[in-house]
Formats: C-alpha cells, sequence, structure tokens
C-alpha cells in the first residue's frame, strides 16, 4: 500500500482525472441499471403475482379505458376464471384534500378501492388490519394509511389507529398501517397517502358509463391470461349488447399486472437509457487506458 500511494503522489494530475473518469463510468451504470432494475426485473410485492391481472374497458381508438361501477359488477358475477375482482381508482380521482384542525388543507393522494382489493393482491396490513367484509357491506368510512405517509406525517404514531381523518370533507376512522412496499408509485400511478373504503359503488350499482376505476383480478389456479381474455371477451359483448348507447363497440381488455405504469414506450427508453449507460463505462474505460498509455 505504501508503494501504490508513492506511485500515485508521484503523479496527482493522472490520479485525479482516472478517479473522476472512473467515477463516472460506475455511477453512471450504477443509476441505469437501478432505474432498469426497477422497471424490468423486480417482481410485485404481492401474493403469488403471477396470477394477478388487470381489465380494462376498451375501444378500437383506446385499449385502456377505466370502468364504470356497473361494469364491474357485470364482470364479477358473470366471469368463470377469477377467484376474486376489486376496483382502485387513479390519477386525478386518487387524490383528496385532508383537513386537520389548526393546520391549512393539503393534498395527498387517496386511492379509493372496494373492500376485498388488498384480499385479492394479497398485501396484508403492517399495523392494525385492512378492511373487514362487515365494513365493505356497510360501507363505513374508514381508511388505512400508507407506512411513508404514517412515518412523514404522523412520525409512526401508533395511536394513529382508531382515530379519524377528514378527507375531502368526509371523515374516515383509520385502521390500519399499510407496509413500505406498497408506497412505490409505479405500481398504481399514484403516491398514495391514504387508502379509502369506496363508498360510493353501491349507489352506482346500475352506472355503465365513462369509468374511472381500474380492476383487478386474481386468476384461478391454472387459467392462462388467454383463457381470461375469452372469458371477459364474452362478458364485453353482452356489455355491449346490453348497454348500446354508452358501450358500443366496447370490449375488454386483460393484461397480467404490470410491475410499473410506465408502459411500452417506457419500456423501450429504459433499455435505451441501459445501452447508453453502457456505452458511457466503455468510453471511460478506453480514457483510462489512454491515460496509462500516457
Amino acid at each position: 500500500m505504501r508503494f501504490v500511494l508513492r506511485q500515485l503522489l508521484r503523479s496527482p494530475g493522472f490520479v485525479v482525472a482516472a478517479c473522476v473518469t472512473v467515477a463516472l463510468g460506475v455511477g453512471v451504470n450504477t443509476t441505469a441499471f437501478s432505474v432498469f432494475n426497477r422497471l424490468l426485473l423486480q417482481s410485485l410485492p404481492f401474493r403469488d403475482p403471477g396470477r394477478l391481472v388487470q381489465i380494462w374497458g376498451a375501444r378500437p381508438q383506446n385499449p385502456y379505458l377505466g370502468q364504470g361501477p356497473g361494469d364491474y359488477y357485470v364482470e364479477a358475477q358473470a366471469n368463470s376464471v377469477f377467484t376474486d375482482m376489486a376496483l382502485y381508482t387513479t390519477g386525478f380521482s386518487a387524490n383528496a384534500s385532508l383537513t386537520e384542525t389548526g393546520a391549512s388543507p393539503i393534498q395527498v393522494g387517496a386511492v379509493r378501492v372496494t373492500g376485498n382489493f388488498f384480499r385479492v393482491i394479497g398485501v396484508g396490513a403492517r399495523l392494525g388490519r385492512t378492511f373487514s367484509d362487515q365494513e365493505a357491506t356497510q360501507s363505513l368510512p374508514v381508511a388505512v394509511v400508507s407506512s411513508a405517509f404514517w412515518a412523514e406525517h404522523y412520525q409512526k404514531d401508533p395511536h394513529l389507529l382508531g382515530k379519524t381523518v377528514t378527507l375531502n370533507r368526509i371523515t374516515y376512522t383509520v385502521v390500519g398501517v399499510m407496509p413500505p412496499t406498497l408506497d412505490d408509485p409505479l405500481l398504481f400511478g399514484a403516491s398514495p397517502g391514504f387508502w379509502v373504503l369506496d363508498s360510493t359503488l353501491p349507489s352506482l350499482h346500475q352506472y355503465h358509463g365513462s369509468g374511472w376505476y381500474v380492476a383487478v383480478g386474481r386468476l384461478k389456479h391454472g387459467v392462462s391470461v388467454a383463457a381470461a381474455q375469452a372469458n371477459l371477451n364474452v362478458v364485453g359483448e353482452r356489455l355491449a349488447h346490453d348497454f348500446p348507447k354508452t358501450k358500443s363497440g366496447y370490449s375488454l381488455r386483460v393484461v397480467p399486472f404490470p410491475s410499473n405504469q410506465v408502459g411500452s414506450d417506457g419500456v423501450h427508453i429504459t433499455w435505451l437509457l441501459a445501452a447508453l449507460a453502457v456505452m458511457v463505462l466503455v468510453i471511460a474505460c478506453v480514457n483510462l487506458a489512454n491515460l496509462q498509455l500516457v
């Protein structure tokens, strides 16, 4: 080590240039691989994720349409390929205003779900519990808080369970805290602070217009995505026939539950970034070799 240090101190300019070159090459590749791993390699944090699928509405001009509550009820009753189905909201409909005494309202992600949502995806609460069948049947105003928001906003207060929060002027009772794996915004296209039991579904049982929900289903053992698609094709034709005013040209699309929400274009960009990062590393190695030769 003393010999190495003496050699390095004789050429400080070379040492600085070499270290910067290696740091850039390795740093860029480490960052690129972290993104690549999260978007393309990392598995879903759910129980038996290979059996989870999303069910979207579809028309020729848009293959990914949100579903209405009435569509969900028809699909849940008419399908023969899922052990269970659930709904959740994304995008603008997954935001809420959190109002607390003595503080200004703040915007927070609040994903509305059916009572069986966490049972379908196979995730339990980190603290407390998720929604019960009785609460879902009675449409009670209950919520669970995300791990990140619990830590950031409530400083991991264990006494939060049983207390109430006001979201969009509706008072919810907090019954649980979810694990950190659900904090990832790429899973559901949002960064949820709360997951709330959707109490509007029963009153919209017959609504078959434009939808704002994403449906998720758990395939029965031995049922493939192709078989599920064939079954839902029949259900989609039934919806188009029974509700021609709102469902003309409508069909259903079954896709494996994605590990991210970036889409095919995002996947291509991720591959491109990974390739560019490798090129940067190759260039760094060539530059370092040239420095050593000089």
